[in-house]
C-alpha cells in the first residue's frame, strides 16, 4: 500500500512597495492572511504598490499547529 503524502498548508501574504517586495508574512489560515492584506491595502498607494495572498504546500510537514515554543521559522 502506498503511503499518502502529508502537506502543511500556509497562506503567504506579500507586500510590494514601490515595485520592491518589502514584507512577507505566513499564516495558518486564509482568513488571517486576508485580514493582513486588508490592513496593508488601507495604507498603500494603489498606483504604485501591490499585495497578494498565496497558498503554499510544504511537503512532508505534519499539519499540526505550530507554536512559538516550537521555534517555527515562519513566525
Amino acid at each position: 500500500m502506498k503511503k499518502q503524502r502529508t502537506y502543511k498548508r500556509l497562506w503567504v501574504v506579500v507586500l510590494v512597495w514601490r515595485g520592491i517586495p518589502s514584507e512577507v508574512k505566513a499564516f495558518d489560515t486564509e482568513t488571517a492572511a486576508l485580514k493582513q492584506e486588508q490592513r496593508w491595502r488601507k495604507r498603500m498607494n494603489e498606483q504604485y504598490d501591490e499585495t497578494g495572498v498565496f497558498q503554499v504546500k510544504l511537503p512532508g510537514v505534519k499539519s499540526s499547529r505550530w507554536t512559538r515554543a516550537s521555534k517555527n521559522p515562519f513566525i
